[in-house]
């Protein structure tokens, strides 16, 4: 479903528009250094999201720009699912935001890095960030060096 290369800037795009969402811990400007834009989100036909006002208020984007009404479909969810393999399930809402939980028991065990079965589309590595929010066991997830 995923040409090579996407896999590591769907993972970004998620960690910035999706946790910004729910006033995660993680510091905004570090959201804005990884260079995450929403040109990069539309670059992806299965992403399609409808842009909230709290993404306005941060500056991500301009005031005028159109927004884009979209639909996450069963099938991007599981390929979501098989990319991150600790995954326990993603969560997407009506509104186009998204969360992807896990269990306590799967986060203190998760390792540093890990590689993805099929070479073509391994990713170099993974930090995973657990993150205080209304909900409870979130994971974010901030590919390293890219």
């Amino acid at each position: 479903m995923f040409k090579a290369g996407e896999k590591r800037n769907i993972i970004r795009t998620l960690d910035f528009w999706f946790g910004d969402a729910y006033d995660s811990d993680i510091d905004l400007q570090k959201r804005i250094e990884l260079g995450i834009t929403f040109q990069d989100l539309l670059q992806f036909p299965k992403i399609q999201v409808l842009i909230q006002k709290s993404h306005r208020r941060h500056g991500l984007i301009d005031q005028n720009e159109k927004e884009k009404e979209v639909q996450i479909t069963e099938q991007y969810t599981q390929e979501i699912k098989k990319l991150i393999k600790y995954c326990q399930f993603v969560d997407f809402n009506e509104d186009g935001s998204g969360i992807i939980r896990v269990a306590q028991k799967k986060v203190e065990k998760m390792p540093d890095k890990f590689e993805e079965e099929n070479e073509q589309s391994k990713l170099d590595s993974i930090n995973f960030v657990r993150v205080r929010t209304k909900y409870d066991n979130i994971l974010l997830v901030d590919p390293v060096g890219s």
